[in-house]
């Protein structure tokens, strides 16, 4: 059996240096979780339940996850496609067959995602990164048992290291599990001290283990000899406590985690959440609902100045009658000086900053049907907001989609579960790469505000000005600006022929008109020719009857 000692120390060592590093956030990142009411329920979960006054945040950040979720990739809307940029930087368009291959791709992984737990996951994550500022989300390849499964972490069970380009390419995990978990996991790669749990009825007892992937050369620049079994770009070790053994050693051809940080700031790893950048904002809330239901309680039952020789006798219940001297004092209410109205109004600004401040009210917009608008102001109030949202999309397009369907891919790719590509696709793709278009509604509207009334405006300038000069429109191309248009706007890509085919019917319309051309041309040399050819033959005969007339005239002696 392989010497795993230093793999061991290595794994341990560097999970404890983790730790010093995400612990510099945890106290704020436990906070934002309670006041939001979020993992509190997790196994081991170090956050604890704490009495919430004011639900207001907590609605916005569910509002602004499902927004997004709901508007950016959802199972009954196409949220993504493929593109490709061959060794030349040649688009997909120059690659015959590219597009409809690509589309044949996104149209199976749209079916692998709608027959496993990706969309509830994705939305588990989008949550986690609002309220904790990063979430993890494994693809696991078990092809071999027809699916792909995903997964979503909690964030205080991870820790994360950067590479130089501030990637995340190491992570750590220490989690629980039965010995009968464990051994319905791994079976006999289990260490055998999990085994004999089980053996003495002890399965139900719970293990500590630690998943560890992280890049091969880490390993090897430390010297700590990885199995072969992990001779892949990413080793995967796992470690049980229970035994103090590394374990079930495997490795990753591309990192298998989509990490998504909401806000990456400087000297930390992890990111910061929008909750966290709001929650000041979201204490203030919680406490001025706790003061308004404080002030509405005393309003409606009041504290009560009851004499001491009514003491132990006053009954202070609706209908209740009560014996004594009249004179001694009765119970009497004390008034509040707590201000309902001031407190309402106080309440309902810091609300409405809450969803403000939260994104929710984009989303209310998008999804609010109270009144009518024009198509105008739909088109400006989504507009205005998604300008807003660029940069989380942005992000969220960086570090979590395009992971997660990238991954997918090349596990379907590597599974023989798509086509082969088109050859000459595999010849640009060799030096070529890929990259994911967005096309969920919320991506579409952005790309549709930027780009499309940037076509608009074009097209109003281009308008003006070849009025003066019409020469200028041979700078205009109308296949590309037709092609880019439909794109913005989610056009599918299969009924958009290949440029090729364009340029060949193209050539074909040129050449009909050309031989219509030269056919007219030859028509109209014919009928001038046989009009030429009339004309000649009546001045002939014109010629010839005047030379009759002469002659007649001679024979007859008139001239």
């Amino acid at each position: 059996m392989e010497d795993r000692s230093e793999l061991r120390e290595f794994v341990t060592t560097r999970l404890s240096q983790l730790k010093t590093v995400r612990a510099r956030g945890d106290e704020r990142r436990i906070r934002c979780c309670a006041f939001m009411n979020h993992r509190v329920d997790d196994l081991h979960s170090p956050v604890s339940r704490m009495t919430i006054f004011n639900t207001v945040p907590i609605d916005a950040v569910q509002t602004t996850a499902r927004g997004i979720a709901g508007y950016m990739l959802s199972p009954s809307i196409r949220w993504f496609r493929y593109q490709t940029m061959g060794r030349n930087f040649e688009p997909s368009d120059n690659i015959r067959g590219a597009n409809d291959w690509l589309e044949h791709v996104a149209n199976r992984q749209y079916e692998v995602y709608a027959n496993s737990r990706f969309y509830p996951v994705t939305l588990e994550a989008l949550m986690d990164v609002l309220i904790i500022g990063t979430s993890y989300e494994m693809t696991s390849d078990e092809v071999s048992e027809g699916r792909i499964v995903y997964d979503c972490y909690s964030p205080f069970e991870c820790y994360i290291a950067e590479d130089g380009q501030r990637r995340v390419n190491t992570w750590f995990r220490e989690y629980t599990l039965t010995a009968d978990e464990a051994y319905d996991k791994w079976g006999d790669d289990c260490p055998p001290e999990i085994v004999d749990l089980i053996k003495r009825g002890s399965g139900s007892q719970e293990c500590t283990f630690i998943h560890a992937i992280f890049p091969r050369k880490k390993a090897d620049v430390a010297d700590v000899p990885v199995p072969a079994s992990a001779s892949k770009r990413f080793a995967s070790v796992h470690y049980s406590a229970v035994g103090d053994a590394v374990f079930h050693v495997s490795g990753y051809d591309e990192f298998p985690l989509a990490v998504h940080r909401y806000d990456l700031s400087s000297g930390s790893p992890y990111g910061t959440s929008l909750v966290d950048k709001n929650l000041e904002l979201i204490i203030e809330a919680n406490d001025l609902k706790r003061k308004q239901l404080k002030a509405s309680a005393k309003l409606l039952d009041p504290p009560t100045f009851v004499p001491s020789s009514l003491k132990g006798r006053v009954d202070l219940n609706p209908g209740s009658i009560l014996y004594g001297d009249a004179q001694q004092g009765v119970p009497t209410p004390l008034q509040t000086m707590i201000s309902q109205k001031d407190v309402r109004e106080d309440l309902i600004e810091v609300n409405n900053m809450c969803t403000r401040m939260l994104f929710a009210d984009l989303f209310n917009i998008l999804m609010r049907q109270d009144r009518q608008r024009t198509a105008y102001e739909v088109q400006e109030l989504k507009g205005e907001g998604l300008v807003l949202l660029s940069a989380i999309i942005g992000n969220m397009q960086e570090e979590k989609l395009t992971p997660l369907v990238l991954r997918t891919f090349a596990i379907m790719y590597r599974n023989h579960m798509v086509e082969e590509p088109p050859e000459e696709l595999k010849k640009a793709w060799s030096e070529g790469r890929i990259k994911i278009e967005l096309d969920g509604p919320l991506a579409t509207q952005m790309k549709q505000f930027h780009q499309t009334t940037g076509m608009a405006q074009g097209l109003q300038w281009i308008s003006s000005w070849a009025q003066l000069f019409p020469e200028s429109m041979l700078n205009i191309d109308g296949d590309e600006g037709m092609r880019q248009g439909a794109t913005a706007y989610g056009f599918p890509q299969s009924a958009i022929k290949e440029k090729a085919d364009v340029d060949k019917i193209k050539r074909q319309q040129a050449e009909n008109q050309q031989r219509a051309q030269q056919q007219q041309e030859a028509l109209v040399q014919s009928q001038v020719a046989k009009n030429l050819g009339m004309d000649a033959q009546q001045m002939a005969q014109q010629a010839a009857a005047q030379g009759s007339d002469a002659q007649r005239l001679m024979q007859n002696g008139s001239i």
